[in-house]
């Protein structure tokens, strides 16, 4: 059977809170707050009405492959976001080459329209092989015959008994100035 990746789902997207230790940005502390805040900047559309995901964090050399429209909270902290793949991110998905997902955001936005600073907002994100929040923290993403589907790491590893359930590779991360204030942060917190 084909699997079918054109129905719009939810997908893991935000880690448990705790403290993880980058090798580029050293420790990265995660609260249950600021995932409450990331949601509601999604809810609320403060940064833009759809959030892109793009390949590897290389949105001018990929252009988006799916548009977050809405998050959640879960109980464990964590927070799924809501994706409406487009055809591109349908077939690179359909290909089998991406199991993970890592989100961007900016630790403080300023608004260009009206001034206002914002804390903790959602910018972006990428589909990964090599995500720096592992599946411990943040539950893979494994696609099925109903399209997205979020797995936990147990289940991942009946799944998929040939692959890891949880990566050991450590690179480094990107981090970059926003365009709108040179001092926003926004991390990208993945492997490659």
């Amino acid at each position: 059977a084909t699997t079918d990746f054109s129905k719009p789902g939810w997908i893991p997207f935000l880690p448990k809170p705790g403290t993880y230790s980058h090798p580029t940005y050293g420790d990265i502390s995660v609260t249950p707050e600021m995932n409450a805040e990331m949601v509601q900047s999604v809810k609320m559309r403060r940064y833009q009405d759809h959030i892109p995901l793009d390949i590897e964090h290389a949105t001018k050399m990929s252009g988006a492959v799916g548009w977050v429209s809405d998050m959640r909270l879960n109980e464990d902290g964590t927070a799924d976001a809501f994706v409406d793949w487009t055809s591109r991110g349908q077939a690179v998905l359909a290909g089998g080459g991406f199991k993970y997902v890592s989100p961007e955001w900016y630790r403080t936005w300023r608004d260009p329209a009206t001034g206002e600073e914002v804390r903790n907002i959602i910018v972006g994100g990428a589909i990964t092989t090599r995500p720096f929040f592992k599946p411990k923290s943040l539950r893979a993403l494994v696609m099925s015959e109903r399209g997205g589907e979020v797995l936990d790491a147990e289940t991942f590893h009946n799944v998929n008994p040939h692959g890891p359930a949880h990566g050991g590779h450590s690179g480094q991360g990107s981090k970059t100035n926003g365009p709108d204030d040179p001092n926003n942060d926004t991390y990208e917190p993945n492997d490659s």
